[in-house]
């Protein structure tokens, strides 16, 4: 029973086209969005699917795959063991990030937690010990928090020279996290978010290096110069995406809790009990080309629906 319903009648009826005048239902995937793995398949399926606007090709190793048991969205998330799993995918202009804007956010949820020097790999890119970058969960002296160390050229260190964005995690449960560079030239603004909320902030100019190795997901080629001892996730990961040339968050805000999706025209349609069908009479022609499509919702994910056009032709 809808307690709460919006109406949209006024947007769907009208022929407006500006914001606030739709109903924009999902989001996620735009011309940003230059990686994004929803983790969803069969059980036990090496198959990674990348879903964003850039297609990149990702490729499961050692035992990285599938897990239907245990998922934040749809049904399932990826899987790693903490004994060389990994994701792999080329090197792409698309995580060269310079001095720009970007935002890598996912979810995770650890199965153990790293040891005390020990940081657990989120993701990295590494062409050798002197020129790399990794994300990870890091335990220093007892306290665990993020940490993202940046190799270039054999200058070697923990962005802006601060050691981690501290927060106390725990095993099983199901984080958001989100690393994110907002541009401001020599004071950058370097931040990590959990479940929105907004950890401290780092400035400073550092430049995110241009590295010419693969981008993996769980884990890292080999050792960082001055950095913690990086080990492999044991864990699991769910929509993964990386962010090119915007700062997808400045200020604390709450994840979305349903998949990330390219975003449309939506309007909705909401009844208190189960019905048998349902018509839809549109009494002016679009005036550009488009196709209708209808979901219904199962309580994990929208389900496909099948509809029949029976528009007169003429």
């Amino acid at each position: 029973l809808l307690t709460n319903p919006t109406e949209y009648t006024d947007q769907v009826t009208n022929t407006r086209q500006t914001a606030g005048q739709v109903a924009l239902i999902g989001g996620g995937i735009d011309t940003y969005t230059k990686l994004l793995l929803h983790g969803n398949g069969t059980d036990g399926s090496t198959t990674i699917t990348a879903s964003e606007t850039t297609a990149h090709t990702v490729t499961a190793y050692d035992d990285a795959q599938i897990d239907t048991s245990q998922y934040k969205f749809s049904t399932g998330s990826i899987l790693f063991d903490g004994i060389e799993d990994y994701l792999g995918t080329a090197d792409s202009a698309d995580w060269n990030f310079g001095t720009g804007a970007f935002t890598v956010d996912f979810w995770v949820r650890f199965s153990a937690l790293p040891a005390a020097g020990e940081a657990m790999v989120i993701y990295s890119q590494r062409s050798d010990a002197n020129n790399g970058v990794a994300f990870a969960l890091r335990n220093a002296f007892g306290t665990t928090g993020y940490d993202l160390h940046i190799c270039s050229g054999g200058t070697c260190d923990s962005v802006c020279g601060s050691l981690t964005w501290d927060f106390a995690t725990v095993v099983n449960t199901w984080y958001h996290v989100a690393l994110v560079r907002k541009e401001a030239g020599a004071n950058d603004s370097w931040n990590t978010y959990v479940n929105g909320n907004h950890l401290v902030a780092r400035s400073c100019g550092t430049t995110y290096p241009d590295v010419g190795g693969s981008l993996l997901i769980g884990g890292i080629s080999g050792a960082l110069t001055d950095g913690p001892t990086h080990i492999a996730l044991n864990g699991r990961i769910d929509e993964f995406r990386i962010s090119k040339g915007i700062a997808r968050w400045t200020s604390d805000f709450t994840p979305l809790a349903v998949p990330y999706r390219a975003a449309a025209n939506h309007w909705i349609v909401g009844f208190p009990r189960p019905i048998q069908g349902v018509k839809f009479y549109v009494s002016d022609p679009n005036t550009s080309a488009s196709a209708m499509t209808a979901e219904e919702w199962n309580g994990v994910s929208w389900a496909n629906l099948s509809i029949t056009d029976n528009t007169a032709s003429g």
